[in-house]
């Protein structure tokens, strides 16, 4: 498992790692290769501090220790918005590409 690595000395705070086993559960990384999983989490984790919408689902996440149902629409609509934002920006041979059946990476 690629998601969820972390320093002893640097823990993730709780509500981040709902954050990705959300993203990897709901298939937000369906199409990110695995070499670049770790980047996807760190760079997904700098969003969800800098992004206003991030920053209020975090705020409910560990105040509540609960994802209500609104939270949850916000959540999805976060974690789209910064993948779609991270896929345009990687290189094509970094890109998982559907086709037929199977998943391959694009040469």
């Amino acid at each position: 498992m690629e998601i969820l690595k972390q320093d002893r000395n640097s823990p993730i705070p709780v509500e981040k790692q709902v954050a990705i086993l959300y993203a990897t559960v709901h298939g937000y990384l369906k199409d990110i290769a695995v070499k670049d999983i770790a980047a996807y989490e760190s760079a997904l984790y700098q969003y969800l501090d800098e992004n206003v919408t991030a920053g209020g689902v975090m705020e409910a996440i560990r105040t509540t220790g609960d994802m209500k149902q609104d939270t949850e629409q916000q959540m999805k609509d976060v974690l789209a918005a910064f993948t779609a934002e991270l896929y345009q920006k990687m290189p094509d041979n970094h890109k998982i590409r559907q086709r037929g059946c199977c998943r391959w990476l694009v040469p």
